[in-house]
């Protein structure tokens, strides 16, 4: 069964999210509700 994947909510974080998930971890959670023009350094592979 495949879940609908989807770009993190964080502007600056290229991550994609599975199902109901709005951001990729809890790092980008805080950091958009903080610094949504911030640098993304959730540590993903990828991001940046």
């Amino acid at each position: 069964m495949a879940e609908d994947m989807k770009k993190c909510a964080h502007p600056k974080c290229n991550c994609m999210v599975a199902g109901e998930k709005r951001y990729c971890s809890h790092y980008c959670e805080d950091a958009a509700d903080s610094a949504p023009t911030s640098e993304c350094t959730c540590g993903h592979p990828g991001c940046k």
